[in-house]
């Protein structure tokens, strides 16, 4: 919504917006009721048909974030309003409602797992700066951050990948169409001929050994820690000016870049764990602490490793406020400065503000 990105912004919301926040969510309050029960059952899963590889059909991802923009609201006007409890409530079935998606080996519901966590993490961060949780409800946040992470995920989502991709190129004119279609207004249907004719004989057969090849590289790469793996898988980038575009350059390029967004995802997994135990520190004494080593061994069992180059996350106390932060993907401390064109530049940044 437009008011959360205002108040994000400003840090305040007008009288106005605060009531069209109250509005919107009244009007999805059954909706929300339902989703605080299912949050409540086991977790369950969807019904997928693999067989469909990457023509699957995958309606509840969208569903599922748009669940978790309305809790987002939801968790935001009660800190607004001094609901500590109700903040809470939204904010641990935000955080639930993606369960499922932990058992599809699948890249998208991945990447969506991990956008929902970022919403989780920037709602956390902003109810820490209005409303104080109590110990048990940090405790409960700490221990649902620290255990998310999955070190697997990327590696199993990869595998699923190559799978689709090594059917793809039984019948590569499917994927293909889209990027020749010079031909098809040159020649109707000469496209699909082509393509089909090409792979009969043999002219893909190069381009999916180095397709298997590349994914091999990347499903080892996102098994290692992010400093060692950002050298280690290859360059993706898709070629180019051949009359038959290779299949791996449709397939292939974006890949890279996830390896990159899960160290995103683990470092701000890792913020959020850090954030709750900072403040069960700050409701124990009063104010958050000077250093991250003053949490060690009281909530913390050590301060996690910044996966970009393996030292301890960075901190420094704004005030009352703090901000704990990664070097990012360009591997310059910038002090805890976010990058408003790219999360490719600039610190990643958990900033609570007092």
């Amino acid at each position: 919504m437009d008011i959360l990105v205002r108040l994000h912004k400003e840090g305040i919301i007008s009288p106005e917006d605060q009531e069209k926040l109250r509005v919107h969510l009244e009007k999805y309050g059954d909706l929300l009721e339902l989703l605080h029960e299912a949050a409540l059952l086991p977790p369950g899963g969807y019904s997928l048909d693999y067989s469909k590889g990457f023509e699957m059909e995958l309606p509840h991802l969208a569903k599922t974030r748009c669940a978790v923009r309305l809790l987002q609201a939801a968790a935001t006007y009660a800190a607004l309003v001094g609901d500590v409890d109700g903040a809470f409530h939204a904010l641990t079935t935000a955080m639930a409602i993606p369960r499922p998606l932990q058992q599809e080996d699948l890249l998208i519901s991945f990447l969506v797992r991990k956008a929902c966590s970022d919403i989780a993490l920037a709602t956390l961060a902003e109810t820490l700066g209005r409303i104080t949780y109590t110990d048990a409800q940090l405790s409960h946040f700490q221990r649902f951050f620290a255990s998310e992470y999955d070190p697997e995920a990327l590696a199993n989502a990869f595998i699923t990948e190559r799978v689709f991709g090594f059917e793809a190129f039984n019948d590569p004119a499917r994927f293909m169409n889209a990027r020749i279609n010079w031909l098809e207004e040159v020649l109707p249907g000469a496209s699909l001929t082509v393509v089909r004719t090409a792979n009969a004989f043999g002219w893909f057969t190069q381009d999916r050994d180095y397709y298997l090849d590349s994914m091999e590289r990347l499903i080892q790469a996102a098994r290692m820690p992010y400093a060692e793996a950002r050298n280690a898988f290859p360059d993706l980038e898709a070629g180019g000016g051949s009359v038959l575009t290779s299949l791996s350059d449709i397939l292939l390029p974006a890949l890279g870049r996830v390896i990159e967004a899960n160290a995103a995802y683990e470092t701000r997994l890792d913020q959020g764990a850090v954030a709750a135990a900072i403040e069960r520190y700050r409701v124990a004494q009063g104010a958050p602490p000077d250093h991250l080593e003053a949490l060690v061994p009281g909530y913390l069992d050590k301060v996690p490793p910044d996966p970009y180059d393996e030292q301890p996350l960075r901190y420094r106390r704004e005030g009352e406020g703090y901000v704990i932060y990664s070097i990012g993907d360009n591997l310059a401390d910038e002090g805890g400065t976010e990058s408003p064109r790219s999360s490719r530049e600039g610190d990643l940044v958990f900033r609570v503000h007092r």
